[in-house]
């Protein structure tokens, strides 16, 4: 199984969060930063995890565009 975790961050926090995740995951599993990576290709993964930062109780508002 093949696991990926794709984050933005304001702070830092998230991607803390999805270093720990991937530690706890008992399978191969890819960061994705989606400052860095606009576009990234899923299409490979069997599970896509999704995490933003939360800020005064609002989802982080940078998107990405995904494609599968």
């Amino acid at each position: 199984m093949k696991n990926c975790i794709l984050f933005t961050t304001k702070h830092g926090s998230t991607e803390k969060a999805s270093l720990l995740l991937k530690e706890k995951l008992n399978a191969e599993t890819d960061i994705i930063n989606l400052k860095d990576v606009k576009k990234p290709d899923i299409s490979d993964y069997d599970t896509v995890i999704l995490g933003a930062s939360i800020y005064m109780g609002k989802i982080q508002k940078q998107r990405a565009n995904l494609r599968s």
